[in-house]
């Protein structure tokens, strides 16, 4: 996991160059669920496009660990909901803005 934040640190410069190898970390069912967590929160703190996002919506639907799926979700429902927290200046204000716009292509957790 050190090394995982470890590259999303270098992906803060470079997003481009990390964002593939997060996300493939993500979607590797074979992984540990506490590292897939970890890609997806490093993914999240490098700002990512919309269309990695779209990515991760897409995932969701065959998501076989329900806890990753609830992460996945709670961070997404976080974010969509977030109504001018952050100000204008920050690198993160479009981030709550993408979730919105990709949040209800993501399947939800059984008990919400």
């Amino acid at each position: 996991m050190l090394a995982l934040f470890s590259v999303s640190e270098i992906g803060k410069r470079y997003p481009g160059l990390v964002e593939p190898a997060i996300f493939s970390v993500l979607g590797n069912q074979a992984e540990s669920t506490e590292l897939r967590i970890a890609a997806f929160n490093a993914l999240l703190s490098l700002n990512p496009t919309e269309t990695y996002l779209h990515r991760v919506a897409s995932l969701t639907w065959r998501e076989q660990d329900d806890q990753v799926l609830r992460v996945v979700d709670s961070a997404f429902y976080s974010l969509a909901s977030k109504k001018d927290v952050e100000p204008l200046t920050s690198v993160y204000s479009d981030l709550p803005r993408k979730v919105y716009i990709v949040y209800p292509l993501t399947k939800k957790p059984s008990s919400r």
